[in-house]
């Protein structure tokens, strides 16, 4: 016998079975008691919060069908995919279908899941069925994106928007299904489930039915390992060494990764516990690191290396924690005395002479080169590039943009291609050319080396060398 998916196999059949949207629930089931059925509805929401439930439920009760009626064999009723069925072929062929009268029902229903996935011809196809229906069809739109919805489409419907379930709905519904399955799971693994689900029911019973695949009793250590997360005294640990300014939390970061810990889950992990804890209680603190892990989320699309966009955050607020006047985001280079003059060539007046052709307008050069204005353009989009450049030494020579860092690994990042063209088109941008970037690895001590001094009077390159053993000069 072929196994169904427990969401599948537990999808609600009736509103009184169904988990949240209370207020829908009871603005759809008056339509139908008093006999006022709108041609077409919008459900809107995030994914896993009923939409689709609810749609062959209102279309089991305008045509007044019993809990055991297998939709999927009725041709009156037809759940369409959006996502596969974009195109204007199929919407034509839909509005062929609806000029069909109903061969068994009262209503031919069309659900239409995931239908911002439509293309612009298909929507304006769709536009003029849903501007003059039949009195016998009923539309169902679904989408997780209405904004990508045409406003001349939203327009004509009913909407009605989904709002995640709330955690208590979804942990009692997982506790159910698991007595139904015979399944072991402790309260304290439901509850971090319908935690983890951030109010999608779908997603919940995803999970549950995923690990209730090895035959074990679920616990929390259990859940925990399988998904790469860390224990809720771990990430307390984490968080209170990082507010408390100790530079071991790095340390330890170190640590709970080398035990398997997926960077983004932690980092998702740290959102929702600092979301938490600012319910609480509120501190500026929390709020500060809760905007870095934040941004940590944006920064691991752009970058190839999983824990960089992590610590950096951290390293973020350690550095504010040892110099309150160090932003946190926007990127301040050390142009102080420590850096040598730059001596500017004297340029020899010569004839005017015809511009050579070029493919392209060349910025206007100007002869003060100031790192401050690349870090921070960077930082608008590239917040770790940012970092990396923030923590080096820049120079102008002629058209070539010399960079030393004492890292091999921030080395190895400046080496890449697509990140030399992102400074080079950065550099033009605030009005400077350069053709090519120069990366020098700093070897020994030199007094032209920049450092970031503490009060504690230590460097912030000297306590990562100490904690990450890094190759470079203090």
């Amino acid at each position: 016998m072929e196994r169904v998916a427990l969401y599948r196999k537990y999808r609600s059949k009736s509103f009184e079975d169904l988990s949240g949207q209370a207020s829908i629930i009871s603005a759809l089931s008056g339509a139908v008691e008093h006999d006022k059925i709108g041609h077409a509805y919008l459900f809107a929401g995030p994914r896993g919060t009923g939409k689709t439930s609810v749609a062959r439920i209102f279309a089991r009760m305008v045509n007044q069908l019993d809990l055991e009626t297998d939709l999927e064999k009725l041709v009156d009723i037809s759940e369409i995919d959006a996502a596969s069925n974009r195109g204007i072929d199929e919407i034509r062929l839909l509005k062929e279908k609806v000029k069909l009268q109903p061969t068994r029902l009262k209503y031919k229903v069309y659900i239409i899941d995931e239908v911002h996935m439509l293309t612009k011809e298909a929507f304006n196809a769709l536009l003029k069925t849903l501007e003059e229906p039949p009195s016998y069809a009923i539309f169902i739109l679904a989408t997780t994106e209405i904004h990508k919805l045409p406003e001349t489409i939203i327009s004509r419907t009913q909407r009605f928007d989904f709002q995640p379930i709330g955690t208590e709905l979804i942990e009692q519904r997982l506790i159910w299904i698991a007595e139904q399955e015979k399944i072991e799971i402790s309260s304290q693994a439901t509850q971090y489930i319908a935690k983890l689900s951030r109010g999608g029911m779908r997603d919940a019973i995803g999970v549950l039915d995923q690990l209730s695949g090895f035959g074990q009793a679920i616990d929390l250590e259990f859940l925990l390992d399988f998904y790469g997360f860390i224990k809720p005294s771990d990430l307390e640990k984490l968080t209170s060494l990082i507010i408390e300014g100790d530079f071991s939390a790095i340390q330890f970061l170190a640590q709970l990764t080398q035990k398997g810990a997926d960077a983004r889950q932690l980092n998702a992990q740290l959102i929702e516990y600092l979301r938490e804890q600012l319910y609480i209680k509120s501190d500026y603190r929390l709020i500060k690191l809760l905007d870095l892990f934040v941004q940590a989320e944006m920064d691991f699309k752009l970058i190839d290396h999983p824990s960089l966009a992590l610590e950096m955050a951290i390293w973020r607020y350690l550095q504010q924690s040892l110099d309150p006047t160090v932003k946190t985001n926007s990127f301040v280079v050390d142009t102080s005395a420590k850096n040598p003059p730059i001596t500017k060539p004297k340029i020899e007046k010569k004839p005017e002479q015809s511009p050579e052709p070029t493919s392209r307008v060349m910025p206007r050069i100007s002869q003060d080169f100031d790192p401050i204005r690349l870090a921070d353009l960077l930082a608008i989009k590239y917040n770790s590039l940012a970092a990396i450049i923030k923590q080096s030494r820049l120079r102008l020579d002629g058209q070539k943009l010399i960079i030393q860092t004492k890292f091999k690994f921030y080395h190895q990042q400046l080496e890449d291609r697509e990140k030399q063209k992102i400074i080079l088109d950065s550099l033009a941008q605030i009005g400077h050319q350069a053709d090519l970037i120069e990366v020098v690895l700093a070897v020994g001590s030199s007094q032209e080396e920049a450092t970031l001094e503490s009060d504690h009077g230590q460097d912030i390159f000297s306590i990562a060398k100490e904690i990450f053993s890094l190759e470079g000069t203090s």
